[in-house]
C-alpha cells in the first residue's frame, strides 16, 4: 500500500533555517495492562526550531492483542496543526496521520497531537507484549526551507511495548436472555443488549401454565464471551379472589358470615376491619367465619386473604343488597357517603323489567335505599351515575343475603359543563381543574375535590386522570346482555395532558 504525500509550501518573505531534527514520541511508552483494559497512548510532536507546514506519519499496533477505538486529536487552536486526514485500521493494524502546520501557532517543546484509545483483547499466551510503532521512513516532515526534515536519529521513542496479562480487568455484562426453563438455552435462543440502567423486563407466562411454584432462568454474557447461569424460584398465582355475595346468621352474640366467592384458594385468614374473624369452613368457591361477640346493627366491611396472599374485599349487610365494595370512587377507600346517584336497574333475563332510583352509596360501598326487591339466582344488570362521574354499567348474579359486585369503580371528573357535565372526561374537564387548582388554599366545596379533602391539587388530577377520555356507558336494558363501556375517547380528548396545561 503506497500513499503520495504532497505538500504546497509558501515560502514566506523571512524564514528560519533548520537547525534541528524534529520528533515523534508515544507517552506512556511502556505499561502493564490487563486484557479488556483501555489504553490511552498520547501522540506527541516536537518541532525543535523548525517551522513545520506539514507533517504526516504512520503508527503500527498489534492487531491481535490491541483494538484502536476512535482516535481523538486536537485542534488546530492547541497544536498549531489542521489533521485533513485520519485512517484508523483494525483490519491491518495501522494509524495514519495528515496534517498541515501553522507556524505560527505551532508551540515549542513537546505538542499533543492527540491520543490513540485501544482496548486491550486476549493475547495467545499470558504474558504477552504488545508493540505500537512509529515506522522511520513513513515519517515525513516539511517546512519553507527543508521539504523533507531530518527524523532525530536518536530518539527512543519510537516504539511503544505494552504487556497484556491474562487476567481480565473491567469486564462488563454485554448480553442477557432468560427462559423458563434451563434446557431452552440453545444457539436458537437470542440474546438481548445489557444495560447498566434498571430495566423493566416484561415475563408473560403461557395461559395454560398451572399456578404454582416455578423457576425463572436467565444467563448473562460477559464482554470475554463468558457466559453465567442463574436462576429465581417465584410463586405463579391462579386468578384474582372476589366476594360475590355474603349472608349474614346469628348465634347468640356471634355472627356467622357466608360467603360466596370465585378463586378464594387455599384456606387462608379474614377480617372486618381491625377484627380477625375465626374460620370455620374455606373452600375455592365459598367460606363460612365467625365473629364473635359482634356489634348490632351494622354493615361488616369483609377481607379474606387466602394461603397465597391474595385478598378479596366484599361487604355483609342486613339493610342493603347489593354492595360495590370501599374503592368506588378514585380507586382508594372512601371516608364519606356520596347521595343523590342515579340508578338503574335492569333484569338480564327474559321478563325482566328496567326500574330507575335515586340512592346513596356508603362509604363501604353498599347501596342505601334500594327498594327494588332482588331474586336470588337471577341475571341483573346495574348502571349508576354519581355526582360528577361517568355511567358505569355491570352485571352480576343476585344471591341470599348481600350480593357483591367486586372491582367497581366509577370514572370521576366530569366537571365541565360546570351545571352537570357533559357525559365526558376531556380536556374542558381538565382545564376546570386547572381553574380551580389553587395550592395551599382551602377549595372546600369545588367540584373537583373529588376526595373531599378541602384541597384542589394532584391528587384530584390523579383520579380524574384514571379515566381521562372515558365517555358515559350506555344505560342498560332489560333482557340481553350487559352493555360494553364505551372505549373512544372525544375528539376534544388528549391522552396524557400534564397539570398547568
Amino acid at each position: 500500500m503506497c500513499f503520495a504525500i504532497i505538500f504546497f509550501l509558501v515560502v514566506p518573505q523571512k524564514t528560519v533555517l533548520a537547525v534541528d531534527s524534529v520528533s515523534l514520541l508515544l507517552v506512556p511508552s511502556s505499561r502493564t495492562i490487563r486484557v479488556n483494559d483501555m489504553l490511552d497512548v498520547d501522540i506527541k510532536f516536537n518541532a525543535s526550531r523548525n517551522s513545520v507546514l506539514g507533517l504526516s506519519f504512520e503508527v503500527n499496533f498489534d492487531k491481535t492483542k490491541l483494538n484502536l477505538l476512535e482516535p481523538a486529536f486536537n485542534s488546530r487552536s492547541n497544536t498549531g496543526f489542521t489533521a485533513f486526514r485520519l485512517v484508523p485500521s483494525n483490519t491491518n493494524g495501522f494509524f495514519q496521520y495528515f496534517a498541515i502546520g501553522d507556524p505560527a501557532n505551532v508551540a515549542a517543546g513537546d505538542v499533543t497531537l492527540g491520543t490513540l484509545h485501544f482496548k486491550a483483547i486476549a493475547p495467545t499466551d499470558a504474558g504477552a507484549t504488545a508493540d505500537v510503532t512509529f515506522p522511520v521512513d513513513k515519517i515525513i516532515a516539511g517546512s519553507a526551507d527543508n521539504p523533507l526534515l531530518q527524523i532525530d536519529p536518536n530518539q527512543n521513542n519510537l516504539k511503544g511495548a505494552f504487556t497484556i496479562t491474562s487476567i481480565p480487568g473491567q469486564v462488563s455484562t454485554d448480553q442477557f436472555r432468560w427462559a423458563f426453563d434451563r434446557s431452552a438455552f440453545t444457539d436458537a435462543l437470542p440474546w438481548q443488549d445489557y444495560t447498566e440502567e434498571s430495566k423493566i423486563q416484561n415475563i408473560i407466562f403461557p395461559a395454560d401454565m398451572p399456578a404454582g411454584q416455578k423457576q425463572i432462568w436467565v444467563e448473562f454474557q460477559d464482554s470475554t464471551g463468558k457466559i453465567s447461569r442463574h436462576n429465581a424460584p417465584i410463586k405463579l398465582l391462579g386468578s384474582e379472589p372476589a366476594i360475590t355475595g355474603c349472608s349474614l346468621n346469628f348465634e347468640g352474640s356471634n355472627v356467622i358470615f357466608d360467603i360466596r366467592g370465585t378463586n378464594l384458594g387455599s384456606r387462608g385468614t379474614g377480617k372486618s376491619n381491625e377484627t380477625n374473624l375465626q374460620v370455620r369452613e374455606w373452600s375455592n368457591t365459598s367460606a363460612k367465619l365467625t365473629f364473635p361477640n359482634a356489634p348490632v346493627g351494622q354493615s361488616f366491611p369483609i377481607s379474606l386473604t387466602n394461603g397465597d396472599g391474595q385478598i378479596a374485599d366484599g361487604l355483609c349487610a342486613g339493610s342493603s343488597s347489593v354492595s360495590l365494595g370501599a374503592k368506588v370512587f378514585c380507586r382508594a377507600p372512601a371516608q364519606h357517603d356520596t347521595d343523590a346517584v342515579e340508578m338503574i336497574l335492569a333484569g338480564g333475563f327474559e321478563g325482566g323489567k328496567k326500574v330507575k332510583e335515586t340512592v346513596r352509596i356508603d362509604r363501604n360501598g353498599a347501596i342505601q335505599n334500594l327498594t327494588q326487591k332482588l331474586e336470588e339466582g337471577k341475571k341483573y344488570k346495574i348502571s349508576l351515575k354519581a355526582p360528577k362521574s361517568l355511567r358505569k354499567v355491570a352485571e352480576f348474579t343476585a344471591s341470599s343475603g348481600t350480593t357483591n359486585i367486586p372491582n367497581f369503580t366509577l370514572p370521576v371528573g366530569d366537571i365541565f359543563p360546570v351545571d352537570g357535565g357533559d357525559g365526558k372526561i376531556n380536556n374542558f374537564d381538565k382545564s376546570e381543574l386547572n381553574r380551580q387548582w389553587i395550592s395551599g388554599q382551602s377549595s372546600a366545596g369545588r367540584s373537583g375535590d373529588f376526595n373531599l379533602d378541602g384541597r384542589v391539587n394532584s391528587i384530584d388530577w390523579a383520579c380524574m386522570r384514571q379515566d381521562f377520555g372515558k365517555n358515559d356507558d350506555e344505560e342498560p336494558a332489560p333482557g340481553g346482555p350487559a352493555a360494553s363501556p364505551s372505549s373512544s375517547p372525544v375528539a376534544t380528548s388528549s391522552a396524557s395532558p400534564s397539570p398547568g396545561t
